[in-house]
């Protein structure tokens, strides 16, 4: 599924920026197809920025933090953000 793909289904699905963005982040891990333990890698996210609306974007980092907030993620002592046997489970 392409990035516009994935964007327009997020926002069709009418809720706030933090929420699409946290769909928008656990279809990039599916996508890459992460396992537990493994780091979401920043320059993808970086990257896929670029196709974000500006509401979007400054939802990005508050999504994130929730989802390690919820045990989906958990981020180590040096700011790598890994995924979890929660989010795993979420995730497949």
């Amino acid at each position: 599924m392409k990035i516009s793909d994935q964007l327009r289904n997020l926002r069709n699905l009418d809720s706030s920026p933090e929420e699409e963005m946290k769909r928008y982040i656990l279809s990039l891990a599916s996508e890459i197809r992460m396992d537990e333990g493994h780091a979401l890698p920043p320059n993808l996210l970086m990257h896929r920025t670029i196709n974000l609306n500006p509401k979007q974007k400054d939802a990005l980092v508050p999504a994130l933090e929730k989802l390690i907030e919820e045990g989906v993620f958990e981020e180590t002592a040096d700011g790598r953000v890994l995924l979890t046997t929660k989010g795993k489970d979420i995730l497949y």
